[in-house]
């Protein structure tokens, strides 16, 4: 989605300021111009930028999608994907990546040779691990074979609900 910067911002709140009271034909109220910016504020917050991630959206998706260190939040809504991490490079600093899958079906392939330390919170879903735990509620962690505590690794997080995941170790 967009990020939306601070001039966007104005310009939408100049605009309703100015053309809605031609438009709506009655008097604005403080109340009505600070319900109008708070809801301008809550759209842009929803579908901005959130929490610095630098997103990829699938929604009604099917297919692969592979991971790079461009994107570090990815979620899948109502999908059934394939999240290829094995073409990853080893970090030279702690990196986080965030999957949140909702309604989907999504395999997650990660290179056991790269250092990841996995985070699943699971609601309602099914989740598989390399290691054939399942999880169906609850959290639990995972590391991949070349994951050294200390060392610079990527620190995956992944959100389940009501989705059935698999993660592989796949080179």
């Amino acid at each position: 989605m967009r990020k939306y910067d601070t001039w966007t911002i104005l310009l939408i709140i100049i605009v309703v300021v100015i053309i809605a009271p031609y438009l709506l034909k009655f008097v604005f109220s403080a109340v009505f111009v600070l319900m109008i910016i708070a809801f301008i504020l809550f759209i842009l917050k929803k579908y901005g930028n959130e929490n610095g991630y630098n997103k990829m959206d699938g929604i009604f998706m099917s297919g692969g999608v592979k991971a790079t260190d461009l994107h570090n939040k990815y979620d899948f809504t109502f999908s059934s994907a394939i999240l290829n991490c094995t073409e990853l490079l080893t970090p030279l600093q702690d990196k986080n990546i965030k999957i949140d899958v909702t309604f989907s079906k999504c395999v997650i392939k990660i290179n056991p040779n790269i250092p990841a330390f996995i985070r699943i919170d699971s609601s309602f879903a099914n989740v598989t691990l390399p290691n054939n735990t399942r999880i169906t509620f609850g959290k639990q962690s995972y590391a991949t074979a070349g994951y050294k505590s200390g060392l610079p690794c990527f620190y995956i997080k992944v959100d389940v609900a009501f989705s059935d995941v698999e993660i592989i170790e796949k080179f």
